[in-house]
């Protein structure tokens, strides 16, 4: 059984693929009623609301992030007290697999998509947790209006999706991230 559990949880489980697609308006209506718990994570839609009584973490966790994306709590970025001593948790294969029975559809969503290679990184912190990457696009796409050198005030806050390609094939985590600055040094 032990053997079972070590294979299992070094092994990558795919979220399943919904046939059914929701717009983001049709999301947001939902979950502004405040009868159904509906999370996103990656681009999946889930409904956590029948199962916010059963999470580890509490029901206080599902109650919180309602309406929002979870991705950056579940790959273990960022936690919901990191003032109180609050730990980052990267959530299981076990954890996929609850997911998987959660998921109610795919999120439509308006999306610029760019094939980049990362040309460059620096270091932006000194604690070396915080980097800085630059992007160029892959012969025959186009970078996104979004990958500038320089950002406009209006995009800092700004959110975007990162996802690594092998071949033809979307493989790993889709990562979330932020634009956090409006200048560059020139």
């Amino acid at each position: 059984m032990e053997i079972r559990h070590q294979l299992f949880i070094r092994t990558y489980v795919d979220y399943t693929r919904p046939a059914t697609t929701m717009t983001e308006e049709e999301f947001y209506a939902i979950t502004r009623k405040g009868r159904r718990h509906l999370l996103l994570i990656d681009d999946l839609v889930v409904d956590a609301t029948d199962y916010a009584p059963y999470h580890p973490g509490g029901q206080f966790i599902i109650q919180r992030t309602r309406g929002t994306d979870i991705s950056k709590f579940f790959y273990g970025g960022y936690n919901l007290e990191p003032q109180h001593g609050g730990q980052n948790y990267n959530h299981t294969n076990y954890a996929r697999l609850a997911i998987n029975h959660l998921i109610v559809g795919k999120l439509v969503r308006s999306v610029d998509i760019s094939m980049v290679r990362i040309a460059g990184e620096t270091l932006a912190s000194q604690d070396q947790l915080i980097k800085t990457f630059r992007f160029e696009a892959i012969e025959g796409s186009r970078l996104s209006p979004l990958i500038y050198k320089h950002y406009d005030i209006g995009v800092t806050g700004k959110h975007y999706l990162i996802q690594e390609v092998k071949g033809s094939r979307y493989v790993g985590n889709i990562r979330h991230y932020t634009v956090s600055n409006c200048l560059a040094a020139d």
